[in-house]
């Protein structure tokens, strides 16, 4: 088996995993990610290929460096992403607090854990409680002085969440995933050093959360807290590295972790935004406007990353395609971020 087939069977039983404990966006970037991955064309069809980017591909056209190695797979880790499992007896009541869950009624769902103790469903109560504290946060941030200005609301979960997920750790009965909620109250309230370790362990011993490297990132703010970490060596590693570099403004070791990746993930929508955006960096704009117009054509509702592409067409003074851009995702999601941005380049 080959290594691009053992990073789908990774990422395909991953998907599931996450999805299974509602860390959507997590679940989602996986996926993305799974079907970047770039077969043996000889495989594939046109009728059952589902990004065709032909001869024109943008990957193709403005690789730098064309790299023939691809990230080694596997090296710390089993193939596939394997969990303990220890809902089998109490399961009906997981099912009916996730329902709860994805009904937004994060309270609801953890009332309905509250006696039951396997670490899947110990992740989930708290995980509801820490989103029921985000939750009712927003509320009086509106309540007390409106979104954009200063708020007094504070999350009083944390406090409690600290201290039940600290005695669960020191006894050790947390999981990858119970470290990674642990890691994400533990920055939260500061503690940066200890949240640094504990998601350095929660992504050593289940690489495909992706977003709990994204919390390990947001606590690398030097090289030197970067090259102290502990981390084992897995594919996952290198997505993490490129954007770690690319936060520290290291642009050129970003762009060449980023081509090493396309080895095997040549059709990865993520990536292909993520160089556009470091090339935004280096200035090359030609080159990010031709990548962001291919995604469009691909993914026509994206609007992750398309506030970059509305600063390139700004930089232009391209009016035109920056009034399309903000007509189009407005009609895809008016109050998102991105689009905020989108619309505030256009009426500069």
């Amino acid at each position: 088996m080959n290594s691009k087939e053992n990073c789908g069977n990774e990422l395909r039983t991953a998907v599931l995993q996450l999805s299974d404990r509602c860390l959507y966006s997590t679940s989602k970037w996986a996926a993305e990610q799974l079907v970047g991955i770039e077969h043996d064309p000889a495989k594939f069809t046109p009728s059952n290929t589902r990004f065709q980017r032909g001869s024109s591909s943008i990957r193709r056209r403005f690789r730098t460096n064309e790299l023939t190695s691809t990230p080694v797979t596997g090296v710390s880790y089993v193939s596939t992403p394997v969990m303990e499992e220890d809902e089998a007896v109490n399961g009906d009541f997981y099912l009916l607090a996730k329902s709860y869950f994805d009904c937004r009624e994060y309270r609801r769902a953890a009332h309905v854990l509250r006696e039951q103790t396997g670490k899947k469903s110990v992740f989930l109560r708290c995980y509801a409680l820490y989103l029921a504290g985000e939750k009712r946060k927003e509320e009086e941030m509106i309540e007390l002085e409106g979104p954009l200005g200063k708020s007094y609301a504070v999350k009083r979960e944390l406090v409690s969440l600290e201290r039940e997920l600290s005695v669960l750790h020191k006894n050790g009965m947390l999981d990858s995933f119970g470290l990674y909620l642990y890691g994400l109250v533990l920055k939260e309230k500061g503690n940066e050093n200890l949240a640094r370790t504990v998601l350095v362990n929660s992504v050593n011993s289940y690489p495909w959360n992706w977003s709990a490297w994204l919390e390990l990132q947001a606590l690398c703010t030097t090289i030197d807290i970067l090259n102290s970490l502990n981390l084992n060596n897995h594919w996952m590693k290198e997505f993490f590295l490129a954007s770690v570099y690319q936060e520290l403004r290291m642009h050129n070791e970003s762009l060449a972790k980023y081509e090493h990746l396309q080895g095997i993930f040549g059709f990865s929508n993520y990536i292909q935004a993520q160089i556009a955006k470091v090339q935004y960096s280096l200035r090359e704009f030609e080159q990010v406007e031709v990548i962001f117009e291919e995604l469009l054509r691909i993914d026509p509702f994206r609007v992750e990353d398309m506030d970059g592409y509305s600063n390139v067409l700004y930089t232009k003074e391209c009016f035109s395609a920056l009034s399309y851009l903000a007509h189009r995702v407005i009609l895809t999601d008016k109050y998102r971020l991105e689009t905020c941005c989108i619309i505030g380049n256009y009426y500069s």
